[in-house]
């Protein structure tokens, strides 16, 4: 998974949880509606500043919790656990593989938010 995708999930996700249109989202961030759609969509991809408004503004929420992503960690031994379950030499590996890509996009996940948390 991108950046990108994971980032246009954390706007839906958080935009649903509030139960917001996009309209309203693109109202409350200072952007067209049909640009909301796009980032939703995949089709464009998202500046750094949109990021800002949709989260500030838009959302109403801080970085923090925006990159707040559920701890990956707590749920490694449970893959182990599974992947060890597999007999397929392959697809153990290729779990494998996942995971470990998850902890690097996870770190850096965390390097971002920093870095946004020094700019507020």
């Amino acid at each position: 998974m991108q950046l990108n995708d994971l980032i246009v999930q954390r706007i839906k996700f958080f935009r649903t949880k509030q139960k917001i249109s996009q309209d309203t989202l693109s109202k409350r961030a200072g952007l067209e509606l049909k640009y909301i759609n796009k980032i939703e969509n995949k089709k464009i991809g998202i500046t750094i500043a949109t990021l800002e408004n949709i989260i500030i503004k838009g959302l109403n929420i801080s970085y923090s919790e925006f990159f707040d992503f559920p701890k990956i960690e707590d749920a490694d031994e449970n893959h182990e656990q599974a992947i060890a379950k597999f007999n397929d030499e392959e697809l153990k590996e290729m779990l494998l593989k996942f995971l470990n890509f998850s902890d690097e996009f996870e770190d850096k996940l965390k390097k971002i938010k920093q870095n946004l948390n020094t700019k507020q």
